[in-house]
């Protein structure tokens, strides 16, 4: 399964660990346009080659099958909404 993958924080790390250990493909990463934290993020989980310098946006542009959403709070709504309308599933590490 192909999946975009929209976060970098401390919860990230668990999360993307856990799909690749279990043979999930992450196609897309990416959290606000231009960050070097999701960068230095996707650079340590091998997956810099994926990363979307233009952010969660370009994410869902992407060929995927699903998303997994782990971002701060505050931010989850805006990219829920965003992505449920794309009709693919969704994983939210948070419950809003």
């Amino acid at each position: 399964m192909k999946l975009g993958f929209i976060g970098s924080g401390d919860i990230s790390r668990f999360h993307i660990n856990a799909l690749l250990n279990n043979k999930f493909n992450i196609e897309a990463i990416g959290t606000r346009p231009g960050s070097s934290n999701c960068l230095k993020f996707a650079q340590s989980v091998n997956l810099s080659n994926k990363y979307c310098k233009n952010g969660w946006k370009e994410v869902l542009k992407k060929e995927v099958d699903a998303f997994c959403i782990c971002v701060d709070i505050d931010e989850t709504p805006n990219i829920l909404f965003n992505t449920l309308e794309l009709g693919r599933p969704i994983f939210v590490e948070k419950p809003i």
